[in-house]
């Protein structure tokens, strides 16, 4: 992570997002993993500011991520990277570029990994992509919500520093028709899963979560 306090997070976020990259904090932004320790531990494909996710091209990006992961990816899935990094390149443009994003966290427990987690401005965002050729329907699957939902779970329960951080999970689901961009709490300091097809729509739910958020954390510090 690079100087997380730079930044101007809450000092949970701080403490949290320090937590999260410990094993690799030494490693700059966008280094592949040849350049690493052999023996190093890497919880995550890619690392680094928005500032220097956009100076960089999704091909770039994408290769970084497969480097760093270390085993054979279909063509397919390569495809796949390459389509959400321009999604959120389209999607984050214009936000602080001092927050900070990792691609295909590894989550302490689980088989599975997130595709991307976003520390910005006090909260944590985590995404799941789900990229179709042509629309399939109005709305994404309940399995694809949930599994979005449980690694936003998992986070709050695995990292105690996030308990004060709030997390926003994001399916984003080229196939589907429709926009769901309300927050409703479900437990403590995690939303339900919000949901989108395109980068305009993922803008949209990042711009009301900051503005939500950052509303609600004004009110609690009143009360």
């Amino acid at each position: 992570l690079c100087e997380v306090a730079s930044c101007n997070l809450d000092a949970p976020c701080r403490v949290f997002f320090a937590r999260l990259s410990r094993a690799s904090r030494r490693h700059p932004a966008g280094v592949s993993s040849s350049k690493r320790k052999r023996d190093a531990k890497v919880n995550y494909g890619y690392k680094g500011t928005l500032g220097e996710f956009k100076g960089n091209t999704a091909e770039a990006i994408t290769s970084l991520v497969e480097k760093c992961r270390n085993y054979c990816v279909l063509r397919t899935q390569n495809d796949a990277w390459i389509k959400e990094c321009e999604i959120l390149q389209q999607a984050l443009n214009g936000f602080d570029e001092g927050g900070v994003l990792y691609l295909e966290y590894t989550l302490p427990g689980l088989p599975r990994r997130p595709d991307a987690l976003l520390l910005l401005n006090g909260i944590l965002f985590v995404f799941e992509f789900k990229i179709h050729e042509g629309r399939y329907g109005k709305n994404p699957s309940q399995e694809d919500i949930f599994q979005v939902e449980a690694y936003a779970g998992a986070l709050a329960d695995y990292h105690s520093a996030s308990h004060e951080c709030p997390i926003v999970p994001v399916l984003i689901d080229t196939g589907i028709e429709s926009i769901k961009g309300e927050l409703r709490r479900a437990r403590n300091n995690i939303y339900r899963a919000t949901y989108c097809h395109d980068a305009h729509g993922l803008k949209t739910i990042v711009e009301d979560a900051i503005k939500n958020c950052f509303n609600e954390r004004r009110i609690a510090d009143y009360d």
